[in-house]
């Protein structure tokens, strides 16, 4: 059974420039250390529009590569399929609305365990993964605010 949360987060930018921010996913790699992820590659372009992407992530001292599938919808709202590490699979999906003072992200998490392995540890991963991926999903934002000022 999928674990679920939601999270909101305002953004300081008009809805459509927010959207097209968040959408623009290119191939990069960053100098940055702290960077999450610090290298994203394209894999396979669909018919569909969605891109097989490979991210590399810094976790415990290791490099852990994952493979995502990102897709944008025809309501506007995007979304990635990841297959995690340690059995554990990743929906996220978000949208933007307008909001006073700008717009509002919608991110809303889906985590479930694609095996045994990911079964057991998912009860013990969700707090952790509701924390952390909040925390990246606002530094994104306030990246996106200084990127669109």
């Amino acid at each position: 059974m999928a674990r679920r949360f939601q999270v909101e987060v305002p953004i300081a930018a008009p809805p459509d420039a927010v959207r097209a921010w968040w959408t623009d996913v290119s191939d990069f790699e960053s100098a940055d250390p702290k960077a999450r992820p610090f290298r994203l590659v394209t894999l396979e372009r669909r018919a569909d529009g969605s891109r097989v992407l490979e991210s590399h992530w810094r976790m415990m001292g290791r490099v852990v590569r994952m493979r995502e599938v990102f897709f944008v919808a025809a309501d506007g709202s995007w979304g990635f399929d990841t297959t995690g590490p340690f059995g554990i699979d990743v929906a996220d999906r978000f949208s933007v609305a307008p909001a006073p003072g700008g717009s509002v992200l919608r991110v809303s998490c889906a985590l479930s365990g694609r095996d045994l392995v990911g079964r057991l540890v998912l009860p013990f991963y969700v707090s952790s993964a509701r924390r952390q991926f909040t925390r990246q999903w606002r530094e994104a934002a306030a990246r996106c605010e200084r990127d669109l000022a």
